[in-house]
């Protein structure tokens, strides 16, 4: 997996405070507001508009927001739009942001999306968080897309999804995925990865979500599958294991993992075949030139064909 797509998979959210940035020494300027109060309770619009242009830059900015506050219990929409171009360089964001508090609990929705264009590189972002907060607990989801190329050649492309929970005080990043693609030295590569405890896999078949796929704490639990080639460092078999033309008595091969029965039609055995305990007790020794068979104490009882004598 790629450095980029590794740190957007293992990204701890912070909890977003940020606001866009207002620019400042606008040639032009319109603003508009309306403003309601009863008391305590208020409700208001605000609108404003800047432009400025010189020699070598031009921007335009326009600001939006709506608000309503009972005490301290608020809630709010604003939304940002930026437009910058200069000699070398264009940059367009769009930044909204909704917000509510009451008391201790607090919900939000951030959104960031902006567009870069300079001589060096190309780059795109668009990132929305999602979070939400009661007293010290706070959950929150990100799905971040970024684009980007530069000069060179080089460029990647990714989609992240991040988790972060906040519980007593402890901060997990607690589920995330990722999907990436990038082009270094002028090599291609794509990655998909994913980060959490469960993963689960569904067939919606028959009008019903049918469990095929299972991952919990690194093993995997399948219905069925067809392995065309595997290299497996343990086994362990619960049921059995058999050859696909397997008939009890005639042919094939069966492994029985509750018996421990082995039952096989046909076999070839090379170098040596060892039945029993261990090599100083009772047990017997096949190869294809000698048959020998040892006693308890590791003593040679009976021996065929290519005498050893040990």
């Amino acid at each position: 997996m790629s450095s980029e797509a590794g740190q957007q998979l293992s990204e701890r959210l912070d909890w977003n405070a940020e606001t866009a940035l207002l620019l400042s020494n606008a040639d032009s300027q319109l603003s508009r507001s309306m403003l309601m109060k009863h008391g305590q309770p208020q409700a208001g619009i605000r609108k404003l508009w800047q432009v400025r242009a010189t020699d070598n830059e031009a921007w335009a900015q326009e600001v939006k927001e709506i608000y309503s506050a009972v005490g301290d219990n608020t809630s709010a929409i604003k939304e940002t739009q930026t437009s910058i171009t200069n000699l070398d360089e264009a940059i367009g964001q769009r930044f909204t942001e909704i917000r509510t508090k009451v008391d201790q609990a607090e919900a939000d929705i951030v959104s960031n999306s902006q567009a870069i264009s300079n001589t060096n590189k190309a780059f795109a972002e668009n990132k929305t968080q999602v979070q939400a907060k009661f007293d010290e607990q706070e959950g929150m989801i990100q799905e971040k897309m970024q684009a980007t190329f530069e000069q060179s050649g080089d460029g990647v492309v990714t989609h992240s999804i991040n988790i972060t929970i906040v519980h007593n005080n402890v901060k997990y990043n607690s589920a995330g995925q990722v999907i990436s693609a990038q082009v270094k030295n002028g090599k291609l590569e794509s990655f998909i990865g994913y980060n959490a405890n469960n993963f689960a896999w569904y067939n919606p078949s028959n009008g019903k979500m049918e469990l095929f796929m299972y991952v919990k704490n690194g093993q995997i639990f399948m219905r069925e599958a067809f392995i065309n080639e595997a290299w497996l460092n343990s086994v362990v078999v619960t049921e059995y294991i058999k050859s696909g033309d397997y008939v009890p008595g005639k042919s094939g091969f069966l492994i029985d993992g509750k018996t421990s029965n082995i039952e096989m039609n046909k076999g070839t055995f090379r170098d040596e075949l060892d039945i029993g305990t261990n090599k100083t007790g009772a047990h017997t020794v096949i190869t294809n030139e000698r048959i020998a068979v040892y006693g308890d104490k590791g003593e040679i009882r009976i021996e065929i064909g290519k005498i050893t004598g040990v």
